[in-house]
């Protein structure tokens, strides 16, 4: 784990490696021609399909659904399998987002009007304040996720934090002491299989109130806010109509990292 601009907590860590209620909004009128509807790409940047139906439920949740397509696009994020604090985490959104445009760019499916929106979970020390004395280490771990969402068509971003929980100890030890991923270390102390592409460590904790598509949705619905809302945000984020379909579908091995 890179803890690079983190307060140490101990002397042991300082050899660690690094639905909306409102009208649905329509941002163009659908053609249903024997060629498909061209509809509005929502570029996701992720293989991993717990992320995928994330960003498709917020905006079946605050938008006409039926105006958009869901496009997965893999990209890299330039940060750690396992990104460590706020800056290091939204860092790895943004990257994939940056990442995916670039890759649409070289391949001519870079579309004039879109979405193209990331999200990555991340773990960090939890906030100063709320540390009591005797909490090891592993007791100060929390978990989060920054998304980043861009309008294509006027290059503005907008970013949320998503709600945080406290790490269970045995997963901080883990990742704090063998550097390993979440869903790496949730699969280890459960005994599941692949825990980051189904309900993940919060739907294991939460008894299923929770899930990890959940937990991402309501953090996905934060960040379209803007858009759904040009009025008093800005006229750079309002949605126009675009001008072409949505066959921009990437192929691309799925990574081996459960947090793609």
């Amino acid at each position: 784990i890179n803890t690079q601009g983190m307060k140490p907590q101990s002397q042991a860590l300082r050899s660690l490696s690094s639905r909306c209620n409102r009208p649905r909004i329509r941002p163009m009128a659908v053609s249903n021609s024997s060629l498909g509807s061209a509809q509005f790409p929502v570029f996701v940047v992720s293989k991993n399909k717990v992320k995928i139906g994330a960003f498709e439920s917020a905006v079946k949740r605050c938008l006409d659904a039926s105006s958009f397509c869901f496009v997965p696009v893999p990209a890299d994020s330039g940060v750690p399998a396992q990104p460590f604090g706020d800056a290091q985490t939204y860092a790895g959104a943004r990257n994939r987002v940056e990442n995916a445009k670039a890759l649409l760019k070289s391949t001519d499916r870079l579309p004039r009007e879109g979405l193209i929106a990331a999200v990555e979970g991340g773990v960090g020390w939890i906030p100063d304040f709320t540390i009591q004395d005797s909490q090891p280490p592993e007791k100060r771990v929390e978990v989060f996720a920054w998304v980043v969402i861009e309008n294509l068509r006027t290059g503005v971003q907008t970013c949320s934090r998503s709600a945080c929980f406290l790490l269970a100890p045995d997963l901080g030890r883990l990742i704090l002491e063998e550097g390993m991923e979440l869903g790496d270390a949730d699969d280890k102390v459960s005994g599941r299989t692949k825990s980051g592409q189904g309900t993940g460590t919060i739907g294991r904790l939460s008894g299923g109130a929770l899930t990890r598509k959940s937990y991402y949705e309501e953090a996905a619905i934060c960040a379209l806010l803007p858009f759904l809302n040009p009025e008093h945000y800005g006229e750079q984020y309002g949605l126009r109509q675009p001008f072409n379909s949505c066959d921009h579908t990437l192929g691309s091995k799925t990574s081996e990292h459960q947090n793609v």
